[in-house]
């Protein structure tokens, strides 16, 4: 098989849920700062590759996905510590789990 044959995970938003629930040990659970550090990538992997699918609905002009994601999209964005991305990323979880 090559390289070039595997093709990237996507994460919709219960995969996206279920990928922070399993890294913070239980959906009762926070994310804290040390594990959103060891899992840093593979977070922001998923939490991209979701945002990247409600961004191609944003294109279609009845998107109230997007719009209901737009204030934990901008939150991310502006994080500049750690500690602000876990709270981004608190907001994005707890968003999911209300829709």
């Amino acid at each position: 098989m090559h390289w070039a044959d595997f093709k990237l995970p996507h994460f919709a938003k219960f995969q996206v849920r279920a990928l922070l629930d399993l890294i913070a040990g239980g959906d009762k659970n926070q994310l804290t700062v040390k594990q959103f550090q060891t899992w840093h990538d593979l977070i922001m992997y998923a939490v991209r590759d979701m945002r990247s699918h409600y961004k191609d609905r944003a294109s279609h002009p009845n998107s109230v996905s997007w719009a209901y994601y737009a204030p934990c999209w901008k939150q991310i964005e502006r994080a500049k510590s750690d500690e602000e991305m876990v709270a981004a990323l608190k907001s994005l979880r707890d968003s999911i789990n209300m829709e």
